[in-house]
């Protein structure tokens, strides 16, 4: 019998939606989605449920259509909106927490992204850019772009690209500094999780790493690769007692992973792994390739903005 998994993957929860920089959706729209999903013909399982079917290769251990619902970053607002309405509904998941802003109050650079777009408009940021990196602007491929961004129309993509990919942390840092009414301590502190709220995560088995600083993996060596992530891990498990076993990859496309990552998770034990690229898995890959497991975006499944046929 063939089996499928479905993971879906979320980051902001909240009422209140801004007009620009992220793309949140309500919590009546996720217990909508959820619903979806269940009716659809896909069960719910747990991070637990998956690795006991990935240590056994057991294709008898898990439904025939599972889903399991993801959270990356280690945002306040998953916490607080997404989790409290999966307990409600009785729903396992795992959120994925970027330990730097747990342990050093350190906002990641995507977010310092974030926030700058909330503030600047993106041509201004451009524009700001334009005269170190104009060789890399113009370098810009729209189909490059638009492959790790597909929910953007290309300008926008490009502007993400350019902040995320080509800019040093040095160069953001300064724009975010000039732009920012808040300390980034004071940010960290508003938008992610506490170390409270992950000890939590960790005692109801649905605790994973996003790594140490949302650093793209495909950049870096796999010296500093196995660094980032055993840091990473190091810190939750002291803080929680419990050993982390699954990761997500920050930002997650062909462009953010690499076999010398596949290699470093599995040099340190962990037991899954997962990218962004898209697609419903069979279970047999899952088990030949634990640590490439596809996911979806909340817009891509049901009742999504750019609902996908599963």
């Amino acid at each position: 019998m063939n089996k499928s998994l479905l993971v879906v993957n979320y980051h902001y929860i909240r009422k209140i939606m801004p007009t620009k920089g992220i793309y949140p959706i309500t919590p009546n729209h996720f217990k909508k989605q959820l619903d979806l999903i269940h009716t659809n013909g896909y069960d719910f399982i747990s991070m637990s449920d998956l690795e006991t079917a990935i240590l056994t290769m057991d294709i008898e251990s898990i439904p025939r259509k599972s889903c399991l619902i993801t959270f990356d970053d280690g945002l306040l607002e998953s916490f607080e909106n997404g989790y409290s309405i999966l307990r409600e509904k009785g729903i396992p998941s795992v959120f994925y927490v970027i330990s730097d802003t747990i342990q050093y109050k350190k906002l990641p650079h995507t977010h310092k992204i974030h926030y700058l777009r909330s503030y600047i408009e993106d041509n201004m940021i451009f524009e700001h850019f334009r005269e170190k990196y104009q060789k890399e602007i113009e370098s810009l491929d729209a189909e490059a772009v638009k492959s790790q961004y597909p929910f953007d129309d290309v300008e926008t993509a490009k502007v993400k690209y350019l902040l995320n990919f080509m800019a040093s942390f040095e160069d953001v840092n300064d724009v975010f500094n000039k732009f920012s009414d808040k300390e980034e301590s004071e940010l960290c502190k508003e938008l992610f999780m506490s170390e409270e709220n992950v000890i939590k995560l960790s005692k109801e088995g649905c605790l994973g790493t996003h790594g140490k600083n949302h650093v793209s993996f495909g950049t870096i060596s796999k010296k500093e690769i196995k660094e980032n992530i055993s840091n990473s891990i190091n810190y939750m498990n002291d803080l929680t007692g419990k050993h982390i076993s699954s990761i997500s990859y920050p930002f997650g496309e062909k462009t953010a992973i690499s076999n010398e990552l596949f290699e470093s998770c599995r040099e340190l034990n962990l037991c899954s792994g997962f990218t962004m690229e898209r697609g419903l898995n069979n279970i047999q890959d899952i088990f030949e390739r634990p640590y490439q497991i596809k996911r979806y975006d909340t817009t891509e499944v049901f009742g999504g903005k750019y609902e996908r046929q599963l």
